[in-house]
Order: structure tokens, then sequence, then C-alpha cells
């Protein structure tokens, strides 16, 4: 499988991709942020891990925002719509972005580790670094920076290492979930075939389909699936729509209700709610600010 996804570059938002696959499921980047006046949005697939070295930062979610510093990490779960803008002095930041698949199969004997869980909390309750952590992670950071800048043969492992080291280090003291809230240690080779039916087609997919192709009842595939992935299924699939939705905005000169039809948005109006919802701008506006391509 391979997911394309948006780097975090505020200069080329929207524009590039970049391939996570099997192979290659975690991607790192290192930039320096330029000072923006509005905020920008986005949702993706993969998982994101966000680490601050120097300067500020603020993130947005659903009904709550926080501004970061040196030495502080932000988590971004499975198609959650965020906003981000550097802020004075210009932050200096490190970006992971997993393909979910990564840690979740990631294993040890004892004691368990949910590796999922930290993303799939509400924002508010996601694990935070205070004031005397924030030299562990910046001491972190630099290990990372260094496994990049040295391209050595084995940089990939040592990155999914570290990645799993900051992981670690940020739920070290952390209230994990409740037990009723973890899922079977097998059970996401269930959900990935509904993953796989929603990203091999651009219609609506509902849940009696894939529950059917899993082998269970809609409620018990719905509540598996929420456990694993942090996100019900039904916007699950939507925000994977209106992802491919937005990207064909920016590369195509199609008319946006032809592209809303092709991705399943049977009526122009709900699609333009649900693209302003996510992405705090109109379908429109959207494709004028990010177009790839010229209009006439």
């Amino acid at each position: 499988m391979k997911q394309l996804i948006e780097p975090f570059n505020s200069r080329k938002m929207y524009r590039a991709t970049l391939p996570l696959s099997e192979r290659h499921p975690l991607h790192v980047a290192h930039s320096r942020m330029s000072r923006q006046s509005t905020p920008a949005f986005n949702m993706h697939y993969a998982l994101e891990l966000g680490l601050v070295l120097s300067g500020r930062f603020r993130r947005y979610y659903r009904n709550w925002s926080v501004d970061l510093t040196a030495g502080q990490v932000w988590l971004c779960g499975i198609w959650e719509p965020h906003g981000y803008l550097a802020l004075e002095p210009s932050p200096r930041i490190l970006v992971f972005s997993s393909l979910p698949e990564m840690p979740a199969m990631t294993g040890f004997q004892q004691p368990p580790f949910d590796w999922i869980a930290p993303f799939t909390v509400p924002p508010q309750k996601r694990p935070w670094v205070g004031t005397k952590d924030r030299r562990i992670f910046l001491a972190l950071g630099r290990r990372v920076v260094d496994v990049l800048e040295r391209n050595q043969k084995q940089r990939d492992i040592l990155l999914r290492l570290l990645f799993l080291e900051i992981i670690v280090e940020l739920c070290a003291g952390w209230s994990f979930p409740a037990k009723d809230r973890k899922a079977p240690p097998d059970c996401y080779l269930t959900v990935n075939k509904a993953i796989q039916t929603v990203f091999n087609s651009r219609r609506l997919v509902t849940v009696r389909e894939v529950s059917k192709a899993c082998g269970l009842s809609e409620s018990a595939f719905a509540g598996l699936f929420f456990k694993v992935m942090g996100i019900g299924f039904p916007d699950f699939s939507l925000r994977y729509r209106l992802n491919g939705a937005k990207e064909e905005l920016a590369r195509s000169l199609q008319p946006i209700k032809m592209i809303a039809a092709s991705w399943g948005f049977t009526d122009k109006s709900h699609f333009h709610h649900v693209f302003f919802k996510h992405y705090c701008c109109t379908p429109a506006e959207f494709r004028k600010k990010y177009a790839a391509i010229p209009r006439p």
C-alpha cells in the first residue's frame, strides 16, 4: 500500500506530496518555518508527531489551540483536521509523518504499550511536555537532526527507533486510556480491509458494506474501527474523499461541481459545507490560493 501525504512546509503547502509505503512507513522533515499572518489548515491519513527545536509555534484543533515552544511536542491523529501558525521568532521544527500501521504493529513482550493511544485521545488529553522535561526532547531532537545530516546507511532504522523513543518519553507518567478502549493486538489486520476498501474507491463506502467484508456485525465493526483508529468509520471515509477532492482542486481545471461528484459528493452545497468545516475556506478559495495549474 502507498499513501501520498503532504509534507509540512508552509511555503509549498498542498503542492508537493511525499510517498509513504510499507517499505518506507516514516518520513522526517527538519525545517524552519516563515512567520504567517493567518493559520493554514490540513488533514492527512498519516500520524504526525512534531517537535519544536526553537521559536514558537501555535497548533489549532477543533475548539482548541495551544502555543508551543522549544522542547515541546504535538501530535495529530488519522484524518484529524488541524491548523498551525508560525510565531515570532520563526520556529525550527521536526515533523515525523508515519503510516499508522508502523507503530500499531510494533510489539514488545512486557509490559504492553499502546503506541496509537496518544494520537487518538482528544487533543486536550494528550501527553504534555512540561518545563522540566523539555531538555529531554531537545536532546532527542538533536539526535534526530544528527541522523538526518549524516545520511548513513542505517538512517531509516535509526529514525524509526528515535520516533518510538520520543513516544515512550512523551508517555512517561501519562495515564493511558481505560482498558476497555484497547483493541485486540491482531485487530489491525481486520480493520485494514476496510481501509483498503476506502483507498481503492472514490465513492461513498458504507459501514454495512465494509462490516460485511470484515465478517463482523455493523455494531461490532464500528466499535473495533474506532478503538483501533481513534475515529469513526464514516468520518474516516468522508475525510479521505475530502482530501482527494482537495488535491484534485489544486492540480486540475475541472469545475468544482464535477470534482465533488467524482469523489462521491452528489450535492455541491454539502461539499462546500464540509470542505469549509475541515479546511476553513471554500473550495473556490482553496483553488485560488493553492492551485498548481494557472487558470486561463
